[in-house]
């Protein structure tokens, strides 16, 4: 999952839209979950990596409800492009610092090992791992993606 900086086009229209990393230090930013006040957010392009810290405005306990306040218009989120993507093909989010990259995170589902874990669980397990490789291939193909 690649991490990706969205706000909604109506913040970025009274705000104005950062052009560099080091301009979201002058912007309302939302942090989930709680207890993550004080982040430093890094970025690279061109082979070159600048960090800004970011102090957030509004610090949520879930990613959902930090999608939700972007989308409201509170402010600029950090987040997987998986949780917006949505949100970004119907435009109530946009790309922040599209030309700047963030990195990646990974995807886990954590098992009991060996036969402790439940048919269902394993089949669940199976079923996501489909689920996200298809995704991720029409993704690299361009196309949009239902929700």
């Amino acid at each position: 999952m690649h991490r990706v900086v969205v706000a909604a086009p109506a913040y970025l229209a009274r705000a104005g839209a950062p052009s560099v990393p080091g301009d979201l230090a002058d912007h309302a930013i939302i942090v989930g979950p709680a207890g993550r006040v004080m982040e430093g957010w890094t970025f690279r392009r061109d082979g070159k990596a600048s960090s800004v810290r970011v102090e957030g405005r509004f610090i949520l306990n879930g990613m959902e409800a930090a999608a939700v306040a972007a989308i409201a218009g509170l402010g600029i989120l950090s987040t997987g492009d998986l949780s917006v993507m949505s949100e970004l093909e119907t435009g109530r989010l946009v790309r922040v610092l599209p030309d700047w990259k963030m990195g990646s995170a990974d995807i886990n589902i954590v098992l009991p090992a060996g036969r402790a874990a439940k048919p269902s669980a394993r089949a669940f397990s199976d079923f996501m791992e489909a689920e996200f490789r298809e995704v991720l291939a029409a993704r690299s193909r361009g196309e949009r993606i239902a929700s």
